[in-house]
């Protein structure tokens, strides 16, 4: 059980559209099941994927 919002957080890859050039990820909070960001992009591997996904 999760004690309050922002105490977990999942971040999770969707790559089902990946043969039609997609990938989602997204950071979910445990407690309240809010997504607190969500990302579209053509790849996980590029520089400017990880710039604007982790920093």
């Amino acid at each position: 059980s999760v004690k309050g919002p922002n105490k977990v957080l999942s971040i999770d890859g969707y790559n089902k559209l990946s043969r039609f050039g997609f990938k989602i990820y997204d950071e979910i909070d445990a407690y309240s099941h809010y997504i607190v960001w969500c990302y579209l992009n053509i790849s996980n591997c590029t520089a400017s994927s990880v710039n604007k996904q982790y920093l």
